[in-house]
């Protein structure tokens, strides 16, 4: 082989490993420009069932670092996004707040804290691209705040913890005040909430005026706490709270963020609570008089009863024994004997418990009556005197008796 034709193979060699290093590199460029799709078809696969099999009432959460693929979890465990809908293609927030609305019905709540999301798959077009309405809990800088359970079940009142400075969202875009850092410019601090559901219970929405009543003192008390040993009258703060409106109150938002803003209008930097004072404690809310209610009307009927009032006298005849002489034999004697025994019989049989006694409620009044006493037998007449009886022998007439008239 000849010098010329062996430095051109070294050259096309040196060519072929500059194309496939060229090729190489072009390709790593082109998986990092995708961006989320570096985790491989798998992954992509996983996050599009997501978008494709997410319904009205699904619960989603993603890691805060990228990527940040959503995923299925329960309701009841912390999460960062509730499904509302899901339409193909981009999708707008105008529409999703529309869903949101009919989703919530009767629990929506105009001012609540919670605010209406679009989370957009990875598509290639938008006929392929499905997005997720949703609702969220905005946080610092456009984050978002893990929240529990359904927010149907939970109260959407804007209150926030014990320190928490809230802000207009420069970043995030949302609407209203969101948590901020408290080093950066912010409109009010956080004191604590105050519940009124406490006071008013589930009656109709109460007036400004019946909340003031009770907002303005609890405020003072838990400010006051908040501050010391500072006081709210040597500041340049005052206080901040807003009464509930009636569709909040009907959606079942019940409380009231105490917070301090500043006296003159503009934003204030850093916490005005003093370094290692103590976090404020709720305010106990007095109920609300409840009135009585009516007391029951009832009827009192008198006892009626068919038995006779009026006791009748017990009646005893006790029947004397009759004789004709003041002589008496064994026998005669003995007969009256067992008369006169006769009464305490009978009194006995009455004192034994009656098969169906009568309830005294019935008749109080009723006496039992002893029965009456048996007659007593009539005594045998005595014998003549001119007669002589002896027992086992015929009657014995005296010879010098005089005979009978």
């Amino acid at each position: 082989m000849s010098v010329l034709s062996v430095k051109s193979w070294v050259r096309r060699r040196a060519l072929l490993a500059a194309l496939l290093c060229a090729q190489l590199i072009a390709g790593v460029v082109t998986v990092a420009a995708v961006g989320p799709s570096a985790g491989g078809a798998t992954d992509d696969d996983h996050t599009d069932a997501v978008f494709r099999s997410a319904h009205a009432g699904s619960c989603l959460t993603w890691q805060p670092e990228p990527p940040q693929r959503p995923a299925f979890v329960q309701c009841s465990s912390p999460h960062l996004f509730e499904v509302v809908n899901s339409v193909q293609g981009d999708g707008d927030q105008e529409s999703c707040a529309v869903s949101g609305r009919r989703y919530l019905g009767s629990h929506y709540d105009p001012n609540g804290r919670f605010a209406y999301g679009l989370l957009r798959s990875v598509g290639e077009g938008a006929g392929s691209r499905i997005s997720l309405c949703g609702l969220q809990l905005p946080g610092p800088n456009g984050a978002q705040l893990p929240f529990r359970g359904l927010v149907a079940e939970q109260d959407q009142s804007r209150v926030w913890p014990p320190g928490t400075c809230l802000g207009a969202d420069m970043k995030g875009g949302q609407t209203g005040l969101v948590p901020v850092d408290c080093a950066e410019p912010h409109s009010v601090e956080a004191v604590g909430p105050i519940d009124l559901g406490a006071h008013f219970h589930d009656g109709p929405p109460p007036s400004d005026a019946e909340q003031e009543e009770v907002l303005r003192p609890a405020c003072v008390t838990m400010a006051t706490a908040y501050l010391a040993p500072k006081t709210l009258s040597g500041s340049a703060l005052t206080l901040s709270h807003r009464p509930i409106g009636a569709a909040s109150w009907s959606a079942g938002s019940h409380q009231v963020l105490c917070a301090l803003a500043p006296r003159t209008p503009g934003p204030m930097t850093g916490s005005v609570k003093a370094p290692g004072g103590a976090t404020a404690v709720p305010a106990p809310v007095a109920a609300h008089p409840v009135a009585p209610p009516p007391p029951a009307t009832t009827t009192t009927v008198a006892p009626t009863s068919s038995a006779p009032t009026t006791a009748a006298a017990p009646s005893t005849a006790a029947a004397p024994p009759s004789s004709s002489s003041a002589t008496s034999t064994a026998s005669s004697a003995a007969s009256v004997a067992q008369t006169a025994e006769a009464p305490s019989a009978s009194v006995t049989d009455t004192i034994a418990p009656p098969a169906a006694p009568a309830s005294p409620v019935d008749n109080p009044a009723h006496v039992p009556q002893a029965p009456p006493a048996e007659p007593a037998p009539p005594a045998e007449p005595a014998p003549p005197s001119h007669v002589l009886e002896i027992p086992g022998m015929a009657p014995i007439t005296l010879p010098w008796a005089p005979p009978p008239l």
